[in-house]
């Protein structure tokens, strides 16, 4: 290690990179998630003050973020920031990345609607309505519901 780092350059240089990390989100929303106030965001990114190592940890869980890239700014972040990411997207992000069942229900809604899709697609073909196939579909749900809440009794 042949690098000579000086104190106040260093807290700069760890501020820009922490709010290269933050991207897009709010300095209260990236406080939340690592959590710390958006005040302690804000005067870390400015250099103003040493990130301590409890903030560091939580962006390398967080995020998946280098510690030696963060610190000291060598090797890759491992993690792409925000910067090129729409607002939505980075809204997805984050919600999968505070509410871990989230990603789980997005796919789940895109595989229904990939269904729809499909059931629509079978019902030209068949001559048969959407909105009977739907109804069919209704039913056996409930049939199995049903039967599940007799498993569930006889339990």
């Amino acid at each position: 290690m042949n690098k000579n780092y000086s104190c106040q350059e260093s807290y700069e240089e760890i501020g820009f990179r922490l709010a290269k990390v933050r991207g897009k989100v709010s300095q209260q929303k990236f406080g939340e998630m690592i959590g710390i106030s958006r005040m302690q965001v804000s005067t870390m990114e400015l250099g103003k003050v040493t990130v301590p190592v409890e903030v560091c940890v939580a962006v390398n869980k967080k995020f998946g973020i280098s510690l030696t890239w963060l610190l000291l700014g060598e090797g890759q972040p491992t993690y792409t920031p925000g910067d090129n990411l729409t607002n939505d997207e980075q809204e997805l992000v984050d919600l999968t990345r505070r509410t871990p069942q989230a990603l789980s229900l997005i796919k789940r809604v895109i595989a229904g609607q990939e269904a729809i899709g499909e059931l629509a697609e079978m019902s030209q073909k068949s001559g048969t309505s959407v909105r009977s196939q739907h109804q069919g579909v209704v039913n056996t749900t409930r049939r199995l519901l049903s039967g599940r809440e007799h498993l569930a009794v006889a339990a």
